[in-house]
């Protein structure tokens, strides 16, 4: 369970917490030991290039800032899979869920197929939940893509809460959106006291 101020976030062990900011070598010093202490040893090659990858991914959030970050991964081996972020922004009083889905919309042009948008069934708080497949043509992971979004307007607060994360392997997105909306579902506002 990590809080920030509002915000619980409760979630299974395949989850690595990363709150900012950090030194990145020695977070991955010690997130690598936590992944192999809930998962098991592996070879000395594979440890080695997940404390590489953990710490370059250490260094990505610390320089982007946001509010957390959670990275999956289920196992030594596997490495990480995705990384979740969580920001907030403001939100004016007046916007409703479609204004929120509206903003966070990939361009048509981009997009393969209509984007699914929906709640977040049985989530603590809750959520509009955004799925987009869309053509990366500018970055240097070009190709289909699958962005997953989740919002949870804040009225109160002013503030809307997101999550979200990026696939850039589609094969990957169909075995571990489950575990993304899982985590996304631990997501909890708390009131403001």
């Amino acid at each position: 369970v990590v809080t920030e101020p509002g915000l619980v976030v409760r979630h299974d062990l395949r989850w690595l917490e990363l709150n900012l900011p950090v030194d990145a070598e020695h977070w991955a010093a010690m997130a690598v030991d936590e992944v192999v202490r809930r998962h098991g040893a592996a070879s000395e090659r594979s440890t080695a290039a997940l404390r590489r990858d953990l710490a370059r991914f250490a260094a990505l959030m610390t320089r982007l800032r946001p509010a957390q970050a959670f990275l999956l991964c289920p196992s030594v081996e596997q490495g990480v899979v995705t990384i979740v972020e969580i920001n907030t922004s403001p939100l004016q009083p007046e916007a409703t869920s479609a204004d929120v889905v509206a903003a966070l919309r990939v361009r048509e042009d981009e997009l393969v197929e209509p984007p699914e948008i929906g709640e977040l069934a049985d989530a603590a708080s809750a959520a509009v939940r955004l799925r987009q497949r869309y053509v990366d043509r500018t970055s240097e992971h070009r190709g289909v893509h699958d962005m997953m979004i989740y919002a949870w307007p804040d009225p109160a607060a002013q503030s809307l809460v997101l999550a979200s994360t990026t696939f850039i392997d589609p094969l990957l997105a169909s075995r571990w959106i489950s575990a993304v909306d899982e985590l996304a579902r631990g997501v909890q506002l708390l009131p403001a006291s």
